[in-house]
């Protein structure tokens, strides 16, 4: 019997001011060659379908999905011990996903020609200061805006922001 899982509450991120926290930032690899191979696939809900048990394993812990960034989903966890395992959480979601792909095939190849042998994700974590501030636009409306250090840094050891 599978135990069931305790999801813990997500944090009450004020809507403005500053928190200390864990930055996660996860993003799907080679991206941009696989928009390019696609041609005319349909690549957004692979990439739904791909970053979905990150966002339940961010959410799982405590964490608070703030972003999304093409590709990439920038997660805030409060406490050390729900980030490490988040991350721990993010990649066993992925090894489920790639053996479900791996265990799908039909002897024709992969399932995404533009993701040859499923896909594979960096994970970037960083602690510090955040600070929150709200901005505007028409379609989205208000928004949180997350800056600091933590993200600043996060984008870079992940490589892309």
């Amino acid at each position: 019997m599978k135990k069931k899982r305790i999801i813990k509450p997500g944090p009450d991120l004020p809507k403005t001011g500053h928190i200390d926290a864990f930055a996660i930032i996860v993003d799907l690899n080679q991206f941009t060659l696989m928009v390019s191979e696609a041609q005319g696939e349909p690549i957004a809900q692979f990439i739904s379908d791909t970053l979905d048990g990150s966002i339940q394993e961010i959410e799982a812990e405590g964490g608070e999905v703030v972003g999304f960034m093409g590709d990439a989903v920038l997660g805030i966890v409060l406490d050390g011990e729900s980030a490490v395992t988040t991350c721990f959480g993010i990649a066993k979601d992925l090894d489920r996903k790639c053996e479900y792909i791996s265990n799908s095939q039909d002897g024709s190849g992969d399932i995404w020609s533009f993701c040859p042998g499923g896909p594979s994700l960096k994970i970037a974590i960083e602690y510090g200061r955040i600070e929150i501030s709200t901005i505007y636009s028409r379609l989205l409306g208000d928004q949180r805006l997350f800056i600091g250090n933590p993200i600043n840094y996060a984008g870079r050891q992940e490589g892309g922001y």
